[in-house]
């Protein structure tokens, strides 16, 4: 299993959905513009895995700790579109869950692509290699 969430996290959680929002309204001002239109809107993506993200998506905002779909509906489900919201700790903590769901490969990228780079390598990485050594070693937090 393969996992492609876009983390959107900051130090606490009230101001990693404080930019959850902007980060939407800037995927709609795009959208609106015309800016990297794969799929017209009001047209159905072609591809089923698509489609099955937009049906998740219209069954609530939010799924599970942090995976949240505005940004499959902003974006009409064009590529990797889910994106995982929260503090650092929170976005470490879903990504160790795709490990416990058995993703294999997990990629991961910002809308801001260096300074969220820079933000993961950071502070979340270094949880999620706590995390997986745990797992190793059989240990908890």
């Amino acid at each position: 299993m393969r996992a492609n969430p876009h983390p959107i996290g900051a130090e606490t959680e009230e101001l990693a959905w404080a930019k959850a929002y902007r980060t939407l309204d800037a995927l709609n001002a795009n959208r609106e513009s015309g800016f990297n239109k794969r799929i017209p809107d009001g047209t159905t993506p072609q591809n089923v895995g698509s489609q099955r993200l937009l049906d998740i998506a219209s069954r609530g905002d939010v799924q599970d700790r942090a995976l949240w779909y505005p940004t499959v509906t902003a974006t009409n489900a064009g590529g990797a579109s889910t994106a995982l919201v929260g503090s650092w700790e929170t976005i470490a903590e879903s990504l160790l869950d795709y490990v416990d769901l058995g993703a294999e490969l997990i990629s991961i990228r910002g809308y801001d692509n260096f300074n969220d780079s820079v933000d993961y390598g950071r502070y979340v990485l270094p949880k999620v290699r706590a995390g997986l050594e745990q797992r190793k070693n059989g240990t908890s937090a």
